[in-house]
């Protein structure tokens, strides 16, 4: 799924687009107001850019992102956290960035929890700890969207039908309180 998913010193993050091959990076600034808004842009393509493939970059949808209650306090760290006395310089950093390939999906755990990333356990039985952070996740999307579960799942490519049986279980364990009963209503 598209997205910002890490930053850097300086304010610059990693966005996914979701295309093979592109690395878009996007340096934020802040405005008087607090909001965030894009400063800078790379944009590096194993096939080359165009005008067609600037124009399709979702600058707008770029910015709500990291404006949105769970990117924007972890982007404003990054934008006034002072740069390390070992970091290289720029040029160094984008070549050596370039020469690395893509950026591996793999967040640290706390970046994952704050983009609604679980990490889903490989065995069949799974552990109380992932049965909270669903319920963590979910408590926190509804806060925040209409369709709580199925953000979930398409934030971790899974059906929903798979985050329902999860929050099911979150209730049973008792880290979630008990769902909604929805009523069909009657019309006369």
């Amino acid at each position: 799924m598209a997205g910002i998913r890490t930053g850097i010193w300086g304010g610059w993050a990693y966005y996914d687009s979701g295309e093979p091959g592109e690395q878009i990076y996007v340096r934020f600034c802040e405005d008087e107001r607090g909001r965030l808004f894009i400063c800078d842009l790379r944009v590096a393509r194993s096939d080359g850019i165009s005008t067609v493939t600037l124009r399709g970059l979702a600058l707008g949808q770029i910015e709500a992102q990291a404006n949105s209650p769970e990117n924007l306090p972890v982007l404003r760290a990054i934008i006034r956290a002072p740069r390390p006395d070992e970091v290289i310089s720029d040029e160094r950093f984008w070549a050596e960035r370039a020469a690395a390939g893509p950026v591996p999906l793999e967040a640290p755990p706390e970046l994952r929890r704050l983009f609604g990333l679980l990490d889903i356990p490989k065995s069949k039985k799974y552990p109380d700890d992932f049965y909270r952070e669903v319920a963590s996740i979910y408590s926190a999307l509804a806060k925040q969207r209409r369709d709580p579960a199925q953000e979930l799942a398409t934030r971790n490519k899974v059906e929903a039908t798979t985050v329902h049986r999860w929050l099911r279980e979150a209730r049973r364990r008792g880290f979630l309180a008990p769902g909604r009963v929805r009523t069909k209503s009657r019309e006369s």
